[in-house]
């Protein structure tokens, strides 16, 4: 694929910030044996869950890519609609830096796919945070409503829990991380 890269993809910079930390704790604590990442990047995150014993797959928009394994990423922009190649489920959706990249138009396009997993670890951005194409920074309480109506529940504890084992060296996890659990998940 020749095409150029649209502006709204490509922010990770061909860099992964990896938690090793996050993932011992939902595979240990909360006995997730299987992880989407959507907006995966170079998929380092994926990798990092293989490593551990977790069936792991990535989900990013960026076609430039190269991947050492293919297989285990799908190829897929947000803002052209839903993602339903996926016929499983997932114990856990990790989702880093990506949802204030896109457009509050999408969040449906996402959010359906997070619906697939029991629990799903986010991060986000706060209004004026500087960064690639940050179209979509909303406070704290804008993401609790917004996964409530989707039908999670918010966890604090496993998200103070998770916060305080991660080993990621930037600040995303610690200082905006979220995690939800699927009160309609038939994983539950």
């Amino acid at each position: 694929m020749n095409e150029p890269l649209p502006h709204h993809l490509g922010g990770h910079k061909n860099r992964t910030h990896t938690d090793e930390g996050v993932i011992r704790f939902a595979r240990d604590e909360l006995g997730v044996k299987s992880m989407l990442d959507i907006g995966c990047g170079p998929g380092g995150q994926v990798y990092k869950a293989i490593e551990m014993g977790i069936d792991a797959r990535g989900i990013d928009g960026d076609h430039t890519l190269v991947r050492d394994k293919p297989e285990l990423f799908e190829l897929h922009d947000f803002t052209k609609g839903k993602f339903e190649n996926y016929k499983t489920k997932f114990d856990m959706i990790w989702c880093c830096e990506f949802v204030e990249h896109v457009e509050k138009q999408y969040e449906d396009n996402w959010m359906s796919l997070m619906q697939s997993a029991k629990y799903v670890f986010v991060t986000y951005s706060e209004p004026g945070k500087p960064g690639h194409h940050h179209v979509n920074c909303e406070d704290k309480h804008y993401w609790l409503e917004l996964f409530k109506k989707y039908g999670f529940t918010y966890r604090d504890d496993y998200t103070f829990s998770s916060k305080a084992r991660s080993t990621m060296e930037r600040e995303f996890w610690r200082s905006r991380g979220l995690v939800f659990e699927n009160v309609k998940s038939d994983q539950s």
